[in-house]
């Protein structure tokens, strides 16, 4: 609830639903990947490919989810060279 003039306002209806692009961003969709995805002409992949490193931290989670063992951070390290 909120005070809002000297009364209450219920704003839970507000709060409980989750807008699509904030479930994303909480999944760990980078909110970059967004934007591009929202430009009618597409993000300028030439520029990004040629200006950014690639960060592919994420493959070798998705080949080894279990990074976070140090079992796995063995494998891990073989994969990423």
């Amino acid at each position: 609830m909120i005070i809002q003039d000297a009364s209450l306002v219920d704003v839970s209806h507000v709060i409980a639903t989750v807008h699509p692009v904030m479930a994303a961003l909480s999944q760990g969709v980078p909110i970059t990947l967004l934007m591009d995805l929202a430009d009618p002409l597409g993000p300028d992949s030439r520029t990004v490919l040629a200006t950014e490193v690639a960060d592919l931290g994420w493959l070798r989670d998705l080949a080894f989810p279990a990074a976070g063992t140090d079992a796995a951070a063995a494998v891990s390290d073989r994969a990423t060279g």
